[in-house]
């Protein structure tokens, strides 16, 4: 989705960093250049680890126990900074708007607090107070997130694995604190773009064409909009809505219908272009396979079953920075093997919109977890809060993708409450309460699982191996032995099967 009429100002590109092991309330360039720090250039995008090794201070964090030497860098405050001169264009609002920050960051403009952070996986926004046409300093201190971990609660009954307990409450991308599939690698960074954009005093601030029903003859689209408008200045207006269609519908392994899309506010006061597939999905289960093998979990698009060819999408890197570059040869793996479905697991962060636009133009469907991954958390009310913020974020970001075609709660979280005998998985008010309820408030026409597996209350009793959805993870011995092939489940959705180290 993009605002043309918005001016941006990209300050990706260079920066410079420094590390302490100190805290300090350092707000302005020549406070962190003074007292002793090692100030080093840097390209942002970029992680801390990443940079130490560009600068020539640490060796490959891959090679050998390297990345074990690295978890001191837990512990350090970092800063990044930059100088930068811009235009000041009448009768607009500056914003900086950081697409990845990792992850407690207090952010100054020219010596003033804008914003702070804690979550390094979704988008922040802050007011551009006090900037300057030319000589501005932007400063991102970084603290610590082994030391802010320490600063949480962490009630008895929630539990993570041994290494990752940081996880339950530290809103980074679970795998960062160790996996079996990924090494514990806590970093720090500006891990996605920053710019300087200037908002229209009069604009659109959200635009989302939904499909409500469709088939062979016509489809009915719902159009919502939120405005902001200057107040007694505008008396009147309008949003009117053009397209510009393509092919007939959306569906798997096809093209979408609108190339494009175009919004205006009344003489054109601002604009916004997307595009948008026509479809519908449907989800059929059953809340167990019966001895029979009667069971179902099947997708329906535009009212087609669909037989799923799929994969699993896991991390693309253990620093998140690159993840862009290794991006384009990863999508045309899933492409080149024929996948119509690809599972975002939980464990990951979210991913950007050149992941979704990919997989709208050749219509290949997205199953979307949440990322919360294998532990029980915790369910106090700060918690479910800092859930709900995120949530609604990645919800408005990603529903104008016709490719996305289910939520999941998370990734074995209900299959967590067996493992460290929590009791039912239903008492999870995360995915039971909140994520129910920002979907039906920002998105409610995709189906929704509170979980991958889901335990309802049906199958909760019943033995796990006749769950319709199941994540085989087995004797891994061969993809075609006994454990897999005979298995009940209607739905593979994920399958643990490891390769080469």
């Amino acid at each position: 989705m993009q605002f043309p009429s918005h001016q941006t100002l990209n300050l990706t590109g260079e920066w410079a960093f420094a590390v302490d092991f100190n805290a300090g309330d350092l707000r302005t360039i020549a406070e962190v250049e003074a007292g002793g720090r090692k100030v080093r250039p840097c390209q942002v995008p970029g992680n801390l680890e990443l940079d130490l090794h560009a600068a020539g201070e640490i060796p490959e964090p891959f090679h050998g126990m390297n990345l074990v030497a690295l978890r001191k860098y837990e512990s350090a405050h970092v800063w990044y900074f930059r100088r930068f001169d811009c235009a000041l264009p009448a009768d607009t609002t500056p914003v900086l708007v950081f697409e990845g920050l990792d992850c407690f960051a207090d952010v100054y403009l020219n010596g003033q607090l804008i914003g702070s952070s804690a979550n390094a996986l979704v988008e922040h926004i802050f007011p551009a107070d006090g900037l300057r046409a030319t000589g501005n300093e932007l400063v991102v201190h970084l603290r610590p997130v082994a030391e802010e971990a320490k600063k949480f609660d962490y009630p008895p009954g929630a539990v993570a694995q041994p290494n990752s307990y940081e996880s339950l409450r530290v809103r980074k991308a679970p795998h960062v604190f160790g996996w079996d599939i990924m090494p514990r690698a806590v970093s720090a960074g500006i891990w996605r773009p920053v710019r300087l954009e200037f908002l229209p005093a009069a604009r659109l601030d959200t635009v989302w064409l939904e499909t409500t029903a469709a088939d062979e003859r016509e489809a009915k689209l719902t159009l919502h909009f939120r405005t902001r408008l200057p107040r007694g200045e505008i008396t009147g207006y309008e949003v009117v809505l053009d397209a510009v269609c393509g092919d007939a519908r959306f569906s798997a392994r096809t093209p979408l219908m609108f190339e494009a899309g175009r919004v205006h506010a009344g003489r054109e006061l601002d604009r916004v272009e997307f595009r948008h597939g026509v479809r519908t999905v449907e989800l059929r289960r059953t809340s167990l396979t019966d001895d029979a093998g009667r069971g179902e979990f099947c997708f329906l698009v535009n009212g087609e079953r669909v037989f799923m060819r799929g994969t699993n999408w896991v991390p693309a890197d253990a620093y998140h920075s690159r993840d862009a570059e290794r991006l384009p040869r990863m999508l045309a793996l899933l492409d080149e093997c024929h996948c119509n479905m690809v599972r975002c697991w939980g464990g990951n962060v979210y991913e950007p919109a050149a992941f979704f636009d990919f997989c709208d133009e050749r219509g290949i469907l997205v199953w979307q977890d949440f990322a919360m991954a294998c532990a029980v958390y915790p369910q106090d009310d700060v918690f479910a809060r800092v859930i709900d913020d995120e949530a609604r974020k990645i919800i408005r970001r990603l529903r104008p993708h016709a490719s996305l075609v289910c939520w999941s709660g998370d990734n074995e979280c209900d299959r967590a409450y067996d493992w460290y005998r929590r009791g039912l998985a239903d008492g999870n008010r995360l995915t039971r309460e909140v994520l129910p309820r920002a979907l039906a408030d920002e998105d409610p026409s995709r189906p929704y699982l509170p979980s991958s597996p889901w335990i309802d209350a049906t199958a909760a009793p019943a033995d796990r191996r006749f769950l319709p959805e199941a994540h085989l993870w087995g004797p891994r011995d061969w993809f075609r032995s006994a454990y897999y092939a005979g298995s009940p489940a209607h739905c593979a959705s994920e399958i643990g099967y490891h390769g080469c180290p």
